[in-house]
């Protein structure tokens, strides 16, 4: 998915999941820069991460979990949690049909590369991984 062609000019709207140094650091002031995208939701649930992240991007809506964000007004996830969680949370939202970016590494071992395969499927959207 390109911010180019997508929706016929409207910004990707973006959620990103894990309010560590990655996001902080890298997701949040590329995608805010970026007029193709447009932050719908920072998500995480440490208190001092949303408060890091409220202090430096005011207008940022931050949450506490991803079933505290609307999903029908998120068109890409970009999930920056932990490695052992990449799974768990990039397969929660496939499920739900929501596309993910995921950094690496994607999975850690054979069981977890399935489950996001099958979440895929049932989901309907695509898992998109780089690093």
């Amino acid at each position: 998915m390109s911010a180019a062609n997508h929706g016929g000019g409207r910004p990707i709207r973006t959620a990103v999941v894990g309010l560590g140094w990655a996001a902080r650091s890298i997701w949040l002031p590329r995608l805010r820069r970026h007029p193709g995208f447009a932050v719908h939701a920072a998500i995480d649930p440490d208190p001092a991460s949303r408060a890091a992240v409220a202090a430096e991007f005011p207008d940022t809506p931050v949450l506490a979990a991803v079933h505290d964000a609307d999903l029908a007004q998120v068109d890409l996830a970009v999930v920056a949690v932990p490695n052992h969680l990449h799974c768990e949370i990039a397969g929660g939202l496939l499920h739900k049909g929501i596309p993910v970016f995921l950094e690496k590494p994607v999975c850690l071992t054979s069981a977890e590369a399935e489950q996001l395969a099958e979440a895929e499927r049932v989901g309907g959207a695509r898992l998109l991984a780089g690093s």
